[in-house]
């Protein structure tokens, strides 16, 4: 673990100039979570897997709310989960991360979409949909979680996602 994690900050110095260039500071700083990063990296590397899970976790349910709560800003949003994305998986963690986040049983319904939400981020439709499937055996008449399920099947199912919009109340005009 700690020899792969020295391996990887050699070769970073390596790229960078000796001195201690304000780009050198600049990337020790980047954005206001660094620190969290560097915790989930170290958890990593001790193979301590399920804390950085966790963490992750978090992290992404943090993002997945935003991204709900924020249609109007979705780009932005989804070019931040990409980051983090690409952050899990660098470090092998997509699995553990999405296990972790598994909702329970009696789990609310906005924890599930929580959680269907960052399948979707990392290209898991299949788990989402049946997500959103499971949220509207229990909730039927919940347009929230139709309108994502309509939103995911849009792409690979088009007569299926027909079928959920007609179920959709109409909206007063």
């Amino acid at each position: 673990g700690m020899a792969a994690l020295s391996f990887a900050s050699q070769s970073l110095a390596s790229t960078q100039p000796t001195v201690s260039s304000p780009a050198r500071v600049m990337f020790s700083s980047v954005g206001p979570r660094s620190g969290a990063s560097d915790r989930v990296t170290k958890l990593v590397a001790d193979g301590k897997r399920d804390a950085a899970a966790k963490l992750l976790s978090a992290e992404i349910l943090a993002q997945a709310r935003q991204i709900l709560s924020n249609p109007g800003n979705a780009s932005f949003m989804r070019h931040q989960f990409r980051q983090l994305k690409a952050r899990v998986s660098t470090l092998g963690m997509t699995d553990d991360v999405l296990k972790s986040m598994t909702p329970g049983e009696n789990a609310t319904s906005q924890r599930g979409i929580e959680y269907a939400v960052a399948c979707e981020m990392f290209d898991r439709p299949k788990d989402a949909r049946a997500m959103y499937e499971k949220l509207l055996e229990k909730k039927p008449k919940d347009d929230a979680v139709r309108m994502r399920l309509v939103t995911l099947l849009a792409a690979e199912d088009p007569k299926l996602a027909e079928g959920h919009l007609k179920e959709l109340k109409p909206t007063a005009s």
